[in-house]
């Protein structure tokens, strides 16, 4: 049998580690919680340009960094009536890559759409799009916004976001 002096001294020392323990634990989660709330996101420039005449079949975000898949994306030989003879802008993808969002909604007039582009420190690029629909009408309605965003803020994966 243990003495009991001897035992009350060990559980003062288990109970001292575990409260040492429970402390650094808690410190370690809210360093972790706050370096994330206070990382820093900065702000991407873009230019917006208008692409007339043709959408993208599909919804969602799209990520053009070369030639190939911009005559890809945007293919001519689909252009009719009206805008048959549109000549796609020029874009020197040496400097630009082009980031846009096509979404299709319900209303009485195309949504407006407004983007946000922010890169966190992990140079992750995250881009933020905003719907705005117009009126209460029932026909589908497309939204698209394409812009161009320099080069040095490339990166191979793109987080879209919705709202």
């Amino acid at each position: 049998m243990v003495p009991n002096n001897i035992t009350s001294k060990l559980f003062e020392t288990v109970k001292l580690q575990g409260i040492l323990i429970t402390i650094t634990l808690l410190l370690t989660t809210t360093v972790n919680v706050f370096s994330q709330e206070t990382e820093k996101l900065t702000v991407v420039p873009f230019k917006e340009i208008i692409i007339k005449g043709y959408t993208p079949k599909k919804d969602g975000g799209y990520v053009i960094k070369d030639h190939y898949e911009y005559i890809k994306t945007f293919d001519p030989t689909l252009r009719i009536g009206a805008f048959s003879e549109y000549k796609l802008p020029e874009i020197d993808f040496r400097k630009y890559f082009l980031l846009g969002v096509k979404l299709t909604t319900g209303g009485s007039e195309a949504p407006s759409l407004r983007m946000e582009i922010t890169r966190d420190q992990g140079n992750i690029l995250k881009v933020e799009v905003d719907v705005f629909e117009s009126g209460s009408g029932y026909a589908l309605r497309i939204g698209t916004m394409w812009v161009l965003v320099k080069r040095k803020y490339w990166e191979d994966y793109v987080d879209f976001y919705v709202n």
